[in-house]
């Protein structure tokens, strides 16, 4: 669209050098009014389509950033719903990001250490897949327990650069 627009500018703009040229020609009467009329109908012509081409330019231009998805922090993509190319439609999971910034574990703990998990309480975590001790916080915890399992659920952020 772009080369198309910048065509019918050259296009345009030779017209317009044309139509001035004919005008001096007129004040000779070396041609008719009719055809120094009927090229400036012709630059008006192609000034409008070159109006029209570059609104058109714009909207493709608006249509394709309404397309770009950005994501609301760095990551890496764990998994994709949906191939390039693809229609999404709002509400549509397309992909899973994973923020490895940041490592959240999800435990469960007997309703009667309701006060060991306290938000902010510093935790000491030993993974064995690892072989090492990470320290973590209490990041949030549930406000009651489940009735079901008679747990709270707490969730405990690790820095992932530790």
């Amino acid at each position: 669209m772009q080369m198309q627009a910048r065509a019918l500018s050259a296009t345009q703009e030779a017209m317009a050098n044309e139509a001035g040229r004919m005008s001096g020609l007129l004040e000779g009467d070396f041609v008719s009014p009719n055809e120094v009329e009927r090229r400036t109908a012709d630059r008006a012509r192609k000034q409008a389509e070159l109006l029209a081409a570059n609104a058109r330019l714009v909207r493709a231009s608006l249509e394709v950033d309404d397309c770009i998805l950005h994501a609301p922090f760095d990551g890496e993509i764990a998994d994709r719903m949906l191939d390039p190319g693809g229609f999404a439609r709002p509400g549509s999971p397309i992909l899973t990001l994973v923020d490895r910034q940041k490592v959240r574990i999800l435990v469960d703990v007997p309703e009667s250490d309701f006060a060991a998990v306290a938000v902010e309480t510093p935790v000491q975590l030993r993974l064995v897949a690892l072989a090492s001790q990470m320290p973590g916080r209490i990041a949030r915890r549930a406000p009651a327990a489940d009735p079901g399992t008679r747990t709270i659920h707490a969730e405990i952020d690790l820095d992932g650069t530790q």
